[in-house]
Formats: C-alpha cells, sequence, structure tokens
C-alpha cells in the first residue's frame, strides 16, 4: 500500500511540525512505500490531495486540524480513500473516530495497522464538509477563536469559551427559511448547525445524538433569547444538554436548503464565509476512511 502524509506543520501551535517527525521516523522504521508532504501556505493541502489519483491501493492522511481535514478532503479525488492524524486546536471530528486518549505515536502506528469503514459527509456550495457547517452565533465564535488562538497564549480549552462570551454579548439575530425533504419551516433564529458529526469548537456537543454512518443530518436551531438566556444556555449547548429545551429545536434530514433574510456570518469545518443561502446535501457512506482497529465506527 502507497502512503501519503499531508501534514500542516503550524497546526496546533507546533504540533503539526512535531507530527511530520515522528511521522518521518515510522515511515523509517516500517521501511514504508510513503510520501510526505508539509503544507506551505493556505489551500496547500487541498492542492496536493488534488494531485493524487483515485488509487484503491493508496491511502492519504491528513494530519492537523480541522481546517486541513477539509482541506484534503475537497482536493480528494472522488473513490480517493483517507485517515485522519489529528494534531489540532479542536479535534472534534476525530472524537467520534476513537475517543480514546492516547499519544500522537500510537495513534500513527494504530491507524497504520488499522482498518476501513466507510462514511458520510457534507456537499454543500462551498464544497465538501466532513463535520458541520454552521451559521450566526457559533460561526462569529470560530472566527473570534482563531483569531485569539492565533494572537494570545491562551490554552486549547478555554479559546472558544472566550470568544463564545466575548460574542454572546453583541448577539446577531437572523430569519431563517428551511426545507428539508420533508418540511418547510421559518423562524427566527441565534444560530443553526447543520451537524455530520456530534461536536465542534473543541467540544460543543451541538448534535449529541449524531451518527457518521446514518445517512442523516443533525440539525440544531435555536431562537433568540436575552444575554442572560444565552448564558444560561451556552453550558447547556456545550455538553449536549440543550436539545430538550424549548428555545431549540432538532431536525433530522438528508438534504438541506437554507435562506436567510441577509448575508451572515457562517462556517463550513472551520473556514468562515458570508452568505445569505445554501443547500446542503448528505452524501451517504461516500467516503472511505481508515480508522484504528478499536475505532468505534463500524
Amino acid at each position: 500500500m502507497k502512503h501519503i502524509f499531508i501534514v500542516n506543520p503550524v497546526s496546533g501551535k507546533g504540533d503539526g511540525q512535531k507530527a511530520a517527525r515522528r511521522i518521518e521516523a515510522e515511515i523509517a522504521r516500517r521501511q514504508l512505500d510513503a510520501e510526505l508532504h508539509l503544507t506551505r501556505y493556505a489551500g496547500h493541502a487541498r492542492e496536493l490531495a488534488a494531485r493524487l489519483s483515485a488509487d484503491p491501493d493508496q491511502v492519504v492522511y491528513a494530519a492537523g486540524g480541522d481546517g486541513t481535514i477539509w482541506e484534503v478532503l475537497n482536493g480528494l479525488p472522488e473513490g480517493g480513500r483517507l485517515a485522519i492524524l489529528p494534531c489540532g486546536t479542536g479535534n472534534d471530528y476525530y472524537r467520534m473516530i476513537d475517543p480514546r486518549n492516547l499519544s500522537f505515536e500510537e495513534r500513527l502506528r494504530q491507524t497504520l495497522d488499522g482498518r476501513w469503514v466507510t462514511v458520510d459527509f457534507g456537499q454543500c456550495d462551498r464544497g465538501r464538509f466532513h463535520n458541520c457547517t454552521t451559521m450566526g452565533l457559533d460561526a462569529r465564535v470560530n472566527a473570534l477563536a482563531v483569531q485569539l488562538y492565533q494572537k494570545y497564549p491562551l490554552p486549547r480549552f478555554s479559546v472558544y469559551g472566550i470568544a463564545a462570551l466575548i460574542c454572546a454579548l453583541k448577539p446577531q439575530i437572523f430569519e431563517i427559511e428551511l426545507t428539508t425533504e420533508h418540511q418547510t419551516l421559518r423562524q427566527k433564529a441565534l444560530l443553526a448547525a447543520v451537524m455530520n458529526g456530534k461536536s465542534y469548537g473543541n467540544g460543543f456537543y451541538s448534535a449529541p445524538q449524531a451518527d457518521l454512518q446514518d445517512g442523516l443530518f443533525d440539525v440544531c436551531l435555536i431562537e433568540p433569547v436575552s444575554l442572560l438566556q444565552i448564558l444560561t444556555l451556552m453550558p447547556k449547548y456545550k455538553k449536549g444538554l440543550h436539545t430538550q429545551l424549548r428555545q431549540c429545536r432538532m431536525i433530522r434530514a438528508s438534504h438541506v436548503h437554507i435562506r436567510l433574510d441577509r448575508p451572515t456570518e457562517m462556517q463550513s469545518d472551520g473556514e468562515n464565509f458570508t452568505a445569505d443561502q445554501l443547500t446542503l446535501t448528505l452524501m451517504h457512506r461516500q467516503l472511505t476512511l481508515r480508522v484504528p482497529e478499536a475505532s468505534i465506527l463500524k
């Protein structure tokens, strides 16, 4: 088997650089038929993946955070096979593959010795996404969290919480029209999250019942609330305890069309953009993923 490693050396404030050295050592130790590529600029991982062919005897490893995974997924040719080596800030998606607290070296070794599964991914106007596409408050939080993490020596576990508190002081409400294969609804919203995975933002469990292999998005809509209610809601949202609250609506669908009353901040797997409408389709088990033998995926 041919192993193609695409590593973001600046992910995780240096974790990516350490990962590259450990991958290089493991390639030498096992004498693998392998290539190791370090990304040099935004979009480079996507370019590197796009140069590859969809060889069934080849696996492409995305080593970095959600942004690196997003780039590789969007560059990967149709039918290409993917593996993930997490070394980013949150690594939310990877926890749905293997929640164990392993060292990078052990994850690398167990993935190399692992097995194949097929998983869902999302397709929208911005391209493919593996974990989520969200809009409103949480997209603003994501943009600010990235800025804070890059500029200040803040610990990973706190940066999203700090960003959430700052953005909660100035919530921006939007009106959403959401159409699925089953229904159309209209309401004002504080945030909307279309989830393939369970969580984002380093452990905000927007969709605690989500499943990477069930063929459905879990859509979370939160209606406008007061600042005090936001501060009360936020800890519940982080722990996934919000789904039964009257301010929350959960929907499951494989196809979602969203129209907003104005251009609104959005993010897809951590990549921020602004739009007033979006169409999202769930690609059921269309991605072949290499995972550790002990992965919770089937």
